[in-house]
């Protein structure tokens, strides 16, 4: 008797143990995908005992083909054949129970349990883990922390993938932002060591989009000419701005410095804080980007021109780790760009043209303060890749504009102000140029742009061209219908006076010509000359950003 109910308990826990195992192969669609696949598993009555079937049973009428099945009994592969309906047949089965494992291309292997005399069904997600990279972004970590990841997500869900994701790469400076789009994982590639390292993987071709927080150099141009003219609006795609903010710790008393302190300072000609008017005592420890960084492109050329960097600084591969570190160091100073200011002290910059100018939305928007900077994206001008030119196209929308602004960058939509207007009553001596404009001008708005061209030539830049059409699409809205639109140009000093002031003049009237050729004609443009710059003549960049064309409404 006692052998019996030992027999029973046997049987019962056997029973329990081939629930067990039949449960554990039922495999849930993820997220009731119809990409899924379900393979079943069954004894063909119609044959004898051992005599298996294995056919496909979602989505509906899918053949098994593709599906790679195997059976196995301690390790051992069963033979396997298949018939024209597309199922694939196991006989002589001589065992009581084995593995069935299924793979397909695109989905996850799976295996399974199964017992003789059963019918089951084994299901095949989509395998995440094997993606399609249909982009490659490559250099600035100005541009790759935040603002390129974003951009990523919003094109992705644009293209109508979900479940998107963002991970880590191989270092800090890498991320890999993906999503599921008709069985596959869509992934966007970010790699963000610096902008020359953007120039030098579309060199090689290792990436589609090269992403610069600095202009193409010459010698880049060179390089890449294969590609097409890289300074042409079909490869140059201007994003966004930033400025480069001179950062301290918040106890700093500092307000304000002039360009050539900051230079003095991280050349390591000034040294001690009270040289500079601060009213701290002690040593100032300087904080830099690294030689790969666009933002110390971008400084060296703005600030240090041919100056060297102090050997002392500490250098970093990241804007927000020197931000954070400059916050920790009542001494320390640094540079870093506008968005991750964060904690620290952002100071004033001091200007050839007088007074100092802080980092805002307008003086960087306009690229009137003196460390603003665009930021680029780089392309080949006929890209063989699609997903390339709708990014760009993506990025330059006003949802793409818009994750600028979210990102902490100044974005490209336009804006009015009530621009600053020299003073023109009786007790100050203004040259005629200047109260032609002050005149002009006066209760007027100005609009959060200025026009500026390619070196040498009255060609606008690619900036310029696609400004164009937002100041037609601003001037479009039902708000500003009735507004009238006046030019003003100026130039550098290089030169003799008389003809700087024609050369500004010309300057205006080609945005005019422009904005008429798009149906906007110009009330009036003017030429103020060399007067009223915005930085220094002294350097290429300063004189540069001191040949623009300014449009104001009113």
């Amino acid at each position: 008797m006692m052998l019996r109910d030992r027999e029973s308990l046997t049987i019962l826990i056997f029973l329990t143990a081939v629930l067990i195992f039949t449960g554990l192969i039922f495999f849930q669609i993820q997220g009731g995908s119809s990409e899924a696949r379900s393979i079943s598993a069954t004894e063909d009555p119609a044959k004898t005992p051992g005599h298996f079937s294995i056919r496909t049973v979602t989505p509906e009428g899918l053949p098994l083909s593709g599906v790679e099945i195997t059976l196995t009994d301690k390790n051992v592969q069963l033979r396997k054949s298949t018939d024209a309906d597309g199922r694939a047949r196991f006989s002589d089965i001589r065992v009581q129970h084995f593995i069935l494992t299924a793979k397909a291309e695109g989905f996850t292997e799976k295996s399974a349990w199964f017992m003789s005399g059963s019918s089951e069904i084994l299901t095949l997600e989509p395998d995440i883990t094997k993606h399609e990279v249909i982009l490659r972004l490559h250099g600035s970590n100005t541009i790759g922390a935040k603002y390129a990841p974003d951009l990523a997500v919003g094109y992705l869900e644009k293209l109508g993938a979900e479940n998107i994701r963002t991970e880590k790469g191989n270092s800090p400076e890498e991320q890999e932002v993906s999503g599921m789009l008709a069985g596959k994982r869509l992934t966007v590639e970010i790699k963000a060591h610096g902008s020359s390292t953007g120039f030098a993987s579309l060199k090689d071709g290792s990436c589609d989009i090269g992403m610069s927080s600095r202009e193409i150099r010459d010698r880049e141009i060179l390089a890449l000419q294969h590609l097409g003219d890289m300074k042409a609006v079909a490869s140059e795609h201007v994003v966004g701005l930033d400025g480069i903010a001179i950062i301290t710790h918040p106890a700093n008393s500092l307000e304000t410095l002039s360009v050539d302190a900051i230079a003095d300072i991280f050349e390591g000609r000034i040294r001690r804080w009270e040289e500079t008017g601060s009213r701290l005592n002690g040593g100032i420890e300087v904080y830099a980007r690294d030689d790969k960084s666009g933002t110390y492109d971008t400084f060296k050329g703005l600030v240090l021109d041919k100056r060297k960097l102090h050997e002392g600084a500490r250098r970093f591969e990241s804007n927000a780790l020197l931000s954070d570190s400059v916050t920790r160091d009542i001494n320390g100073i640094g540079f870093t760009g506008l968005p991750y200011v964060n904690r620290a002290k952002a100071l004033a910059v001091g200007t050839e043209a007088g007074g100092a100018i802080f980092p805002t939305f307008f003086t960087v928007a306009t690229e009137d303060y003196p460390l603003s900077r665009r930021l680029y994206l780089y392309t080949a001008a006929a890209p063989a890749n699609p997903h390339v030119l709708d990014f760009i196209h993506y990025a330059l929308s006003d949802e793409g504009q818009k994750k600028a602004a979210d990102t902490g960058f100044v974005d490209l939509s336009i804006k009015t102000f009530a621009g600053l207007v020299p003073p023109g009553d009786a007790t100050t001596q203004i040259s005629p140029p200047v109260e032609a404009y002050a005149k002009a001008v006066q209760g007027g708005l100005r609009l959060s742009l200025n026009f500026r061209f390619r070196s040498n030539v009255f060609e606008l830049d690619s900036r310029g061209m696609r400004d164009l059409q937002r100041v037609i699409a601003f001037l479009e809205k039902p708000e500003n219908h009735g507004r009238e639109v006046l030019l003003a140009g100026f130039a550098d000093s290089h030169g003799a006076y008389a003809y700087n002031q024609e050369l500004s003049l010309k300057r205006a009237q080609v945005v005019a010509d422009a904005l008429k050729a798009r149906g906007v004609y110009t009330v009036e443009a003017l030429g103020v000359g060399q007067e009223l710059p915005v930085a220094s003549n002294e350097t290429p960049s300063g004189r540069a950003r001191n040949r623009r064309v300014e449009i104001w409404v009113r």
